[in-house]
């Protein structure tokens, strides 16, 4: 048990248990995510604190987190509070990877996506059973029709608005292997099976290509693999169902094994680095941190990564996608007292130094270094020995200051 600003957090399996205290359901809500392959979910109940007198407050949130692209079977945790406010900071350490808010669902919609969660970690040898906290959430088979579930899966997801947007997704879910979540947004179920490569593999690039057939789109993605890459040539058709667009037919034209260094060759791009002294360092973080309460938090040897998700899916809506744009910025404090700033794309860099700037922490910061970069820098600084990525970029990159 680890007591923590007014609240107890209890990882799924400790001594300390909540099993047997009576509970009143008071509501459940849901990230709406499902096509990211993450899906926060959360279950607040009333307890009597009488048989848990270790508790911190008479309300009980069991998280889950449903990891569909690795099929996480250690994604809970029990938390005892007094005040919903109080916990705010977990909710956003939930989210932070995952864009978009929790919201709203009905009791026996969320048992039941637990419960198919359940059953495709079975498919798989694993299971999120054996946990008497929640157990009661399993052991039930849910009284919704076929219809009812098949409808409670397609909500659970984003909105497809474009062509772009769905086929995005489409081959993102079948590379991977998810066909459970492939199949929300396709014409038929099992459809991904005719796109998917038996490795399963992530789309890093997608370029999208309008043909001359109204509905017909031809795509040029790059995959990857346990380090093994793969250019796949494939043809997708899509169709309106409603307001919006789903896969109607998937063919795959070619698929090719590629080296590492064609590979890199196809997902280079430039990288936008800029660089803020600060003072007072110890205020300036703890003011950073509270304007970005839904990022990753990272430490390393030459200082703390603040890591910003995309929180709308508008990248996914391009011509040209990359994987790597669900993060749209990295923040970094140094040991050596700067703000680092790193993008992939102008727009993005733009926002951040917006971000920045803002009044409440700009008295804390110095003149704005800029530089872009043709090759990723970042990542061989955090490598290095160096404390100032100033001092890194001028031993070996001092002609590339924009």
């Amino acid at each position: 048990m680890v007591g923590t600003g007014g609240l107890t957090l209890l990882k799924g399996g400790l001594s300390n248990s909540f099993a047997d205290a009576k509970k009143r359901f008071l509501k459940v809500k849901v990230t709406k995510s499902r096509l990211k392959g993450m899906v926060g979910l959360y279950f607040d109940w009333e307890i009597d604190k009488t048989l848990c007198p270790w508790a911190e407050g008479n309300r009980y949130r069991m998280y889950f987190l449903l990891d569909y692209n690795t099929l996480l079977d250690d994604n809970y945790v029990g938390v005892s509070y007094e005040n919903p406010n109080g916990i705010e900071h977990i909710d956003n350490s939930i989210i932070g990877g995952i864009y978009g808010d929790f919201e709203r669902i009905g009791y026996e919609d969320a048992v039941f996506l637990l419960q198919h969660y359940e059953s495709l970690l079975k498919r798989k040898g694993k299971s999120i059973a054996g946990n008497p906290e929640y157990d009661f959430l399993l052991e039930k088979e849910i009284n919704l029709s076929e219809e009812e579930k098949e409808q409670v899966l397609y909500d659970n997801r984003e909105k497809m608005t474009s062509p772009y947007l769905v086929i995005n997704y489409f081959l993102d879910r079948a590379f991977i292997g998810d066909g459970d979540g492939a199949d929300v947004i396709s014409e038929r179920n099992d459809l991904w099976r005719e796109i998917a490569l038996k490795s399963g593999d992530d789309l890093r690039k997608n370029i999208i290509q309008k043909t001359d057939l109204d509905n017909k789109y031809m795509c040029t993605s790059i995959l990857e693999g346990n380090n093994v890459y793969y250019l796949c040539v494939s043809n997708i058709y899509v169709k309106e169902a409603g307001d919006e667009y789903i896969v109607d037919d998937a063919r795959v034209a070619s698929v090719n094994k590629i080296s590492v260094e064609e590979a890199t060759m196809q997902l280079e791009r430039y990288e936008h680095i800029g660089i803020l002294e600060i003072y007072q360092t110890w205020r300036f973080k703890e003011i950073f941190q509270s304007m970005f309460p839904k990022c990753i938090v990272r430490e390393y040897p030459a200082g703390t990564m603040y890591i910003q998700y995309n929180e709308k899916n508008s990248y996914m809506d391009e011509k040209i996608y990359y994987h790597e744009d669900e993060i749209s910025k990295f923040f970094f404090i140094t040991e050596a007292n700067e703000l680092i700033l790193v993008t992939k794309t102008e727009s993005m860099f733009e926002e951040g130094i917006d971000q920045i700037m803002d009044k409440k922490v700009v008295c804390y910061t110095g003149h704005l270094k800029g530089y872009t970069f043709e090759d990723p820098i970042f990542t061989e600084y955090l490598e290095s020995d160096y404390d100032s990525i100033v001092d890194f970029i001028e031993e070996y990159y001092s002609d590339q200051d924009i």
